[in-house]
C-alpha cells in the first residue's frame, strides 16, 4: 500500500467475501406426487443473523443487531420448493439461523444455525473454508406424520448429507 509521496505501509488485507448465496431446496415427503395446480408454499422460511455490522477491523462487534433475511425468490413444483437467499458473510462463532415454520399451524419446524450445519461437512472446518465458498446448496427433506408432527428431517450441504434429525414431540410440537 503506497501512501503519499514515496512512503509505503505494509499491511495484511484479508480478501474475504462479504455475502453468501444460500439456495434451499425443500421437499415435503409427506405430500405424494406432483400437483398440476400450483399450491402456495406451506412453509414460511427466513434466515436471522447477528452479523449485520462490522467495525473498521472487519469484525462483528458484540451486541450486533439481529437481521432477518427474506427469500429473494421462491419457486414451487408440486411438493418441492426452491428458495434463494443472499445473506451476509457466514462467520464462525456468530449465528445465522434458518427458520422454517408451518404456515397452516404457525408451528416452528426447524430453527438451527446454518453455520453449524455447514461445519458438519468435511470440507468446511475453518473461516477460510467458509469464505472460499460463495454459494451454498442446502437440501431439506421433511416428513410429517398424519397429525402434522415432523418425524424426520434430512439435510444435505452441497451434495453431502450432513444431518439427519428425528425430532421429538417435546422439541418440535
Amino acid at each position: 500500500l503506497q501512501v503519499g509521496r514515496g512512503s509505503t505501509i505494509s499491511k495484511k488485507i484479508s480478501l474475504i467475501r462479504n455475502t453468501s448465496r444460500i439456495n434451499l431446496s425443500i421437499t415435503d415427503r409427506t405430500v405424494q406426487g406432483s400437483s398440476t395446480q400450483q399450491e402456495p408454499c406451506p412453509f414460511d422460511i427466513y434466515i436471522t443473523a447477528d452479523n449485520s455490522i462490522k467495525d473498521a477491523a472487519n469484525l462483528v462487534p458484540d451486541g450486533s443487531p439481529v437481521v432477518t433475511f427474506l427469500p429473494m425468490d421462491l419457486q414451487t413444483d408440486g411438493n418441492s420448493y426452491q428458495i434463494r437467499f443472499r445473506a451476509k458473510q457466514l462467520i464462525i462463532g456468530r449465528t445465522a439461523d434458518i427458520i422454517i415454520d408451518d404456515v397452516a399451524t404457525g408451528k416452528n419446524i426447524f430453527n438451527e444455525n446454518i453455520i453449524d450445519i455447514i461445519l458438519g461437512h468435511p470440507e468446511y472446518n475453518t473461516q477460510r473454508d467458509l469464505d472460499r465458498e460463495d454459494i451454498y446448496e442446502l437440501e431439506f427433506e421433511i416428513e410429517r406424520d398424519p397429525d402434522g408432527y415432523v418425524v424426520k428431517i434430512i439435510i444435505s450441504v452441497n451434495g453431502w448429507d450432513v444431518e439427519y434429525i428425528e425430532p421429538t414431540s417435546s422439541r418440535f410440537p
